[in-house]
């Protein structure tokens, strides 16, 4: 992974660092090192870090914050929030009733998961 080696560069933004953690989001004065510190990321063939700084700039420019919302967890329209419970065995889709009297009677099973044999050792 490249990092910036530019001395200035560095030096930039340990100054926007250092005003920031002291005084906050001063908007000037952090756009203008944001904006001052893109091209020598571009200068360095670092595409990320200049879209990052140039998206910074733009958003605190315009929200003069930093801040971005974060969305409410609400259900979507129209979506069924309570959940259907299903009933499946082998495979096969059922009610309950039938789910019910298919365990009770145990049809189909193998002969080790039968209730009547269990216990018994079979060779």
């Amino acid at each position: 992974m490249k990092t910036l080696q530019n001395s200035k560069a560095v030096k930039l933004i340990n100054k926007l660092i250092e005003d920031v953690s002291q005084n906050g989001i001063i908007i000037n004065t952090v756009v203008e090192d944001l904006k001052a510190l893109r091209p020598y990321t571009i200068q360095e063939e670092l595409p990320l870090l200049a879209k990052a700084t140039r998206l910074a700039a733009e958003h605190i420019e315009e929200n003069e914050t930093f801040a971005i919302p974060i969305p409410q967890d609400e259900p979507i329209e129209g979506e069924e929030t309570e959940l259907k419970k299903s009933y499946y065995l082998y495979g096969i889709e059922m009610t309950k009733d039938e789910w019910t009297e298919t365990r009770q009677d145990r049809e189909g099973l193998p002969w080790y998961k039968s209730a009547t044999l269990r216990g018994t050792a079979r060779m």
